[in-house]
């Protein structure tokens, strides 16, 4: 066992928050590497950002050695430091992109092209990254028309099809949504207004948002009288109890690249609606419902024609197990990496 650890190859992990899919590519990566995690705390202020960055600095430039991968989850201010120092040194770097890093919607203040400087630094990190590793093809586009000398493979994220599971077809007129944060921001780029939108036309329908609080949500619009607010769910298994137990899944997102939350419910059974935004018509084509344009009437009439739609469950679930496994995403992180 000790031999199998001196003859893995070491790798620096850096990311800035720990999300479902991060998680997930760390416990991945650590079967074949020697895996250091490096946290990099976000701040919305400067000088705490400026002493991070600080530590940062001297903590890669002590222990860049050591390394012969740096893997990154997402392209920011966390990133600018690691890539380059894999490039003086002669490291590889890769660096993951997962939506808010490549899109943006200035309506709402949000993205890459948030402020000038944060362009220049994310067209910076794409083009110098050994390799760019977003998770939807959508991003990939993106990427290419913002740094056309950039090397870009896509590798969608990955789920566990043996935790995400379902044996009832047969549902309660529910419609739900996962969206968490705290944010005004947060809340119209999840469509949480659109999806609020709908619950009023449908008032025989349960509508229900989870992982964001009651008040917080009150701020930004008065919820439906069928519409149910349930803040952050800690367990696992209650969260998949929720998505088990509903008809529909909703992503009416006004940004997004490959969206975990819809891939987990498509594999509990759930029918999905979106917004053809990012990737979600390449994962819920044929099988739901994704429109290019807002429009509540489509979603209702849709609703209701295939509420209990035995064989769009049975297809959401395979469309996910063919597509977008764990074992799927590691073999080809493990193959581009090494």
């Amino acid at each position: 066992m000790k031999k199998n650890k001196i003859n893995k190859k070491k790798l620096l992990f850096v990311y800035y928050m720990l999300g479902s899919f991060v998680k997930s590519d760390l416990t991945t990566l650590s079967k074949n590497y020697e895996v250091t995690t490096y946290f990099f705390k976000p701040t919305d202020k400067y000088f705490l950002l400026f002493i991070r960055l600080v530590f940062q600095f001297f903590y890669l430039l002590i222990n860049i050695h050591k390394f012969k991968y740096i893997y990154i989850w997402f392209a920011d201010y966390h990133s600018v430091l690691p890539v380059f120092f894999a490039k003086v040194f002669r490291k590889k770097s890769f660096v993951v992109n997962g939506g808010y890093d490549v899109n943006s919607v200035p309506e709402f203040k949000y993205g890459i092209d948030k402020t000038k400087k944060r362009l220049m630094q994310n067209k910076w990190i794409f083009r110098n990254a050994t390799m760019c590793l977003p998770v939807a093809k959508s991003l990939k586009t993106k990427i290419n028309s913002l740094a056309p000398k950039a090397k870009v493979i896509v590798i969608p994220t990955g789920v566990d099809y043996n935790i995400f599971t379902f044996s009832n077809y047969k549902r309660e007129k529910t419609v739900i949504t996962i969206a968490g944060g705290t944010t005004r921001q947060r809340f119209f780029i999840k469509g949480l207004d659109r999806f609020n939108e709908l619950a009023v036309h449908m008032p025989d329908y349960k509508f229900i948002v989870l992982g964001m609080e009651k008040d917080i949500y009150s701020r930004y619009i008065k919820p439906a009288k069928n519409l149910e607010i349930v803040g952050f769910i800690k367990k696992q298994s209650d969260f998949i109890n929720a998505i088990q137990y509903s008809s529909f899944y909703a992503q009416f997102s006004r940004s997004e690249g490959l969206p975990t939350a819809l891939l987990e419910a498509m594999l509990c059974g759930c029918i999905p609606l979106g917004i053809d935004v990012g990737d979600i018509k390449r994962v819920a084509s044929g099988i739901g419902f994704v429109s290019e344009k807002w429009d509540t009437d489509l979603y209702r009439d849709f609703i209701i024609n295939n509420h209990n739609n035995k064989e769009f469950r049975d297809k959401a679930r395979k469309r996910i197990i063919d597509n977008f496994t764990i074992e799927k995403r590691g073999k080809l992180l493990t193959n581009i990496i090494s």
